[in-house]
């Protein structure tokens, strides 16, 4: 992963791809996650340096992409690969 060239990226080019033990290895671009069924979801975060927060975020369910990829009985484990520029752009 070259995070520095996937920052650089607009975010409608970046596709996400899930490999490994799966029978269906596969990306899925900004378009499809969007026609994927969604779930919200709003937290209360509190910080033990003693600050909150309420965040609320919208996104597919990991059992969506599951379902698609089909994981082989052997998987045990799941790796999320991920970055944030922090820049607000996403």
């Amino acid at each position: 992963m070259d995070y520095a060239a996937d920052a650089k990226k607009p975010v409608d080019k970046v596709a996400p791809d899930v490999s490994g033990l799966v029978k269906q290895p596969a990306s899925f671009s900004l378009t499809e996650l969007k026609s994927m069924p969604s779930r919200t979801q709003i937290t209360r975060h509190d910080c033990v340096e003693g600050w909150s927060v309420i965040g609320k975020w919208k996104g597919v369910r990991l059992e969506e992409i599951m379902n698609k990829v089909q994981p082989a009985a052997a998987a045990k484990y799941v790796v999320f690969r991920c970055m944030d520029t922090d820049s607000g752009r996403h």
